[in-house]
């Protein structure tokens, strides 16, 4: 048995689904804490912006501001 199906908790007695599963499971779990992460990241750096679309337009204002 794969030794990272055994470190997920896995035994050799897993059904194949429950496995699948599992390593779904953690797939998307980790993908989750990689959003969260960002998603603070970005608050951090950009206070007051909750969304790409309000530095967006925050930044094309910025630029309207500019001489030509």
């Amino acid at each position: 048995m794969d030794k990272r199906l055994i470190a997920m908790g896995c035994k050799a007695s897993c059904p194949p689904e429950l496995i699948r599963w599992r390593a779904m499971t953690l797939k998307w779990a980790r993908l989750e804490v990689c959003v969260l992460w960002a998603l603070r990241e970005w608050r951090q750096a950009f206070p007051g912006y909750d969304t790409w679309e309000a530095l967006v337009a925050k930044l094309e204002a910025k630029n309207d501001e500019r001489p030509p």
